[in-house]
């Protein structure tokens, strides 16, 4: 809807390294098939939102700093 109606629209994927360190019964709750899974999901969403012509920006620091980053950017 934002893109019908031309309002800018910032896409903006954090990945919290913590979340790679966690356990869960002794193992790591992020194995290798979620993990794969999660970067083939990040990269189908890039691909999607290059076709409507939005950047996708990805980052492994938390929401607060990727804003700052992309502001500093581009302004």
């Amino acid at each position: 809807m934002a893109i019908e109606t031309k309002i800018p629209v910032l896409a903006v994927v954090c990945l919290d390294e913590s979340q790679w360190a966690k356990q869960w019964f002794f193992k790591p709750s992020m194995g290798l098939h979620r993990a794969q899974f999660l970067f083939e999901s990040i990269q189908d969403l890039s691909q999607q939102l290059n076709l409507m012509g939005i950047p996708l920006h990805c980052t492994e620091s938390n929401i607060r700093m990727a804003l700052q980053h992309i502001h500093d950017r581009y302004s």
